[in-house]
C-alpha cells in the first residue's frame, strides 16, 4: 500500500502551498523516541492492539477503512465550524498548516523508524488497510489533532467535541490495527507543539480573525 499522506490535502487544493512556519520554527519541533522494544510500554502498546483485535466490530473496522485518507473532511465529517465547501481562505490557510504537519510527520517517523505493529507481530492481523512507512508518530492522529485545534481556535465552545473526534480518528488506528497506542499519543503531543508555536505567529493571528468572521457567516 502506498504511503497515503501526499493525498491529504486533496480535497483541498492541487497547486503548491508553502509551508506556513519557517524551517527553523519546524526544526525545533521534536518528539521523545517511542518506546524501546520490549520495554513494559511496547509489550503494553502489543497487548492493546491484541485485545481491540478480539473485540472490534464490523463497524469499527468499517470506520477505521473509511478514514484511511486523513483528509479533513473526512475525519470531520459533520464537526466543522465552516459550510462545506470550506472558504476559499480556510482552504489556502490549512492547506498551508497541513503541509508544516506533513513535513513534521514525516521528519520524525523518518527518525525513530518504528515499525507497523503487524509488521513486529505478525499474530497481528489489522482489518484498516495496511499502510506502508512507519509507525512512529500517527499521521492520522497529528492531523486530527491539529485539525481539532484549529477548529477550537474558530469555535472555542465547541473545544470538546473537535477533540473528542480527534481522540476518535486516532482510536479507530488501533482498532483498525495499524498503529500502537503510543503512536497515537505521539501524533498529539506533535499537533499541540506545532500549534503552540503557530499561536504565536502574528500572522496565523491575523488570519484567524478572518477566517473566524466566514465561520460565524456559515452556520
Amino acid at each position: 500500500m502506498k504511503n497515503i499522506f501526499p493525498l491529504l490535502l486533496l480535497f483541498i487544493s492541487v497547486s503548491a502551498h508553502a509551508l506556513y512556519l519557517s524551517k527553523g520554527e519546524l526544526d525545533q519541533i521534536s518528539l521523545p523516541p517511542p518506546p524501546a522494544i520490549d520495554s513494559p510500554q511496547d509489550k503494553e502498546d502489543l497487548a492493546t492492539l491484541s485485545a481491540w483485535e478480539k473485540k472490534r466490530s464490523a463497524a469499527e473496522c468499517s470506520r477505521a477503512t473509511d478514514e484511511r485518507v486523513p483528509r479533513i473532511d473526512i475525519l470531520f465529517k459533520n464537526h466543522s465550524p465552516f459550510a462545506e465547501p470550506l472558504p476559499k481562505e480556510v482552504n489556502v490557510l490549512y492547506a498551508s498548516i497541513a503541509e508544516d504537519m506533513g513535513s513534521l510527520i514525516h521528519s520524525q517517523k523518518d527518525k525513530y523508524k518504528r515499525l507497523r505493529p503487524f509488521l513486529r507481530d505478525t499474530n497481528l492481523k489489522p482489518c484498516a488497510p495496511k499502510e506502508s512507512g512507519f509507525s512512529y508518530p500517527s499521521g492520522h492522529s497529528a492531523l486530527a489533532h491539529l485539525y481539532a485545534l484549529l477548529f477550537s481556535d474558530v469555535a472555542p465552545a465547541r473545544r470538546q467535541e473537535f477533540s473528542t473526534r480527534a481522540d476518535e480518528a486516532g482510536l479507530d488506528r488501533v482498532i483498525g490495527g495499524v498503529h500502537h497506542p503510543s503512536d497515537i499519543a505521539a501524533g498529539a503531543q506533535l499537533a499541540k507543539q506545532y500549534h503552540d508555536v503557530l499561536l504565536k505567529k502574528a500572522s496565523y493571528q491575523a488570519a484567524l480573525k478572518q477566517i473566524t468572521k466566514l465561520a460565524s457567516k456559515s452556520k
